[in-house]
């Protein structure tokens, strides 16, 4: 139930965080942006939304850029997860 989803949300956003420090406009700077993700359940990322902006256009295109570049997560999602799964994500510079 619950811990088990949490564990997920965690192993997510671990693997959102790793491809978002590859990139200069979302490791710079102070920002928070909430990303709802919907995941199949062999784990490929079936699709995803900011919703909520950066407050900066050009950082926003490069988050979901790098969230196109995760094809699949390492692991699948609980049987009964509900989705779509969201994230605040937060960069304090």
């Amino acid at each position: 139930g619950g811990s088990a989803y949490s564990v997920y949300a965690g192993l997510l956003k671990n693997e959102i965080l790793g491809e978002l420090n590859a990139l200069d406009q979302a490791r710079t700077g102070s920002y928070s942006v909430v990303v709802r993700i919907w995941v199949r359940p062999d784990g490929t990322i079936e699709r995803f939304k900011l919703a909520q902006s950066s407050g900066n256009r050009d950082r926003d295109r490069a988050i979901e850029a790098a969230l196109a570049r995760i094809a699949r997560i390492s692991q699948a999602p609980p049987a009964d997860m509900p989705q779509p799964v969201s994230l605040r994500i937060v960069s304090r510079a």
